[in-house]
C-alpha cells in the first residue's frame, strides 16, 4: 500500500473522542494528519454488544468523512486492513509509514489506554497528550485538589468546581 508523506505529526481520534468542536478541527492544516483505527482489542477489551461496536465503527467513518470534507489530512484504519488487534501497534505502524515525528493524543477517558499508548515512547515516538475537551475540568485540577489529603471526597471537588464555575449541580 502507497502512503503519502501528508503531515509530520499524527494526531489519533479515538471513537469516543469523535468532537467536532474540538479546537483540532478549527482550522485546517496540512502539518497534521488525523488518524482513527477500528481496533479489535478496543471492541474486546471487555464483553460489548456487536451492534455497539459497528455503532461505534459507524460513527468514526462518518466523522471520518467529515473530517476529510473539511479538507483535513486522514489516515483511516478499518478493522479488516490487518489482522493486528493493538491499537497502538497499528498507530506505531502507520507513524512509521508517515515519517512522522510526533503523534498527538487526546486524553483518553481510560486510564489502560492511556498506559498502553504511553508505551509509544518507549518505542521512540514524541507524543503529547492534549485535552480531549470532554470535561469542565481537569485531571490536573482533580488531583490538585486531594495533593496531600487523607481522604477523597466527591463532595470536595463538587464545591470547589461550583466556587470556580459557579454552576450547581443539584443530583
Amino acid at each position: 500500500m502507497l502512503f503519502l508523506k501528508m503531515g509530520k505529526t499524527l494526531r489519533l481520534i479515538l471513537g469516543d473522542q469523535l468532537n467536532a468542536q474540538h479546537s483540532w478541527f478549527s482550522t485546517v492544516n496540512n502539518e497534521h494528519t488525523f488518524v482513527m483505527i477500528e481496533s479489535r482489542e478496543e471492541g474486546s477489551y471487555a464483553p460489548h454488544h456487536i451492534q455497539k461496536v459497528v455503532g461505534i465503527f459507524s460513527a468514526m467513518r462518518q466523522f471520518a468523512h467529515s473530517l476529510k470534507s473539511q479538507g483535513h489530512q486522514l489516515h483511516y484504519h478499518k478493522i479488516l486492513d490487518s489482522t493486528e488487534a493493538n491499537l497502538r501497534t497499528v498507530l506505531a505502524s502507520i507513524a512509521q509509514q508517515y515519517g512522522a515525528e510526533r503523534i498527538e493524543l487526546q486524553e483518553p477517558d481510560e486510564w489502560r489506554l492511556r498506559e498502553d499508548l504511553e508505551q509509544l515512547k518507549d518505542e521512540g515516538f514524541k507524543i503529547t497528550w492534549c485535552s480531549s475537551e470532554h470535561f469542565i475540568s481537569t485531571r490536573e485540577e482533580f488531583q490538585g485538589l486531594f495533593e496531600g489529603k487523607k481522604t477523597f471526597l466527591m463532595e470536595t471537588f463538587y464545591r470547589a468546581l461550583r466556587r470556580r464555575t459557579g454552576i450547581l449541580m443539584d443530583m
